[in-house]
């Protein structure tokens, strides 16, 4: 068998991933998107040109629920050119149960917040927002309280 699928270049344990549009409403959407990048590379450019008055920051969080805590049973073996020409890893995996992965990405400087919990709680994202809200001044715009 191994004689077969080598000779024929198949890969049958080899996974090839491919990207879904889910949204129905993408295509209304995509152009705001847009307008935050172009937003924000335009500000980066004033900020780099000029003293900018007033800090911009776009911040995208993001919320994942029921993601998979799973690891291998076995090392990753490495590449063995020429018999082995990709890393070899094990099907087996243990399961952890499931986690709430939240993450916050700055655009502008790529600063990266991310937390993991093991129970999908209310007090968790609150407790996630706080530490968003911890990192940034406070005194942003002259003349606001907060």
């Amino acid at each position: 068998m191994w004689r077969t699928l080598n000779a024929q270049d198949l890969k049958p344990h080899w996974v090839r991933y491919r990207l879904e549009r889910h949204d129905a409403e993408f295509e209304r959407k995509m152009p705001g998107s847009l307008v935050v990048c172009r937003e924000i590379a335009m500000t980066l450019a004033s900020i780099n040109g000029t003293p900018e008055l007033r800090p911009v920051h776009t911040v995208v969080i993001d919320e994942q629920s029921g993601v998979q805590a799973l690891s291998p049973t076995a090392p990753n073996l490495p590449p063995v050119p020429p018999e082995q020409p990709c890393s070899r890893r094990d099907h087996g995996y243990v399961q952890h149960g499931t986690v709430l992965s939240l993450a916050a990405l700055e655009l502008h400087d790529g600063h990266f917040i991310a937390q993991l919990c093991d129970r999908h709680l209310s007090r968790k994202s609150i407790g996630f927002l706080q530490e968003l809200d911890a990192y940034y001044p406070k005194d942003v715009y002259p003349g606001d309280s907060g």
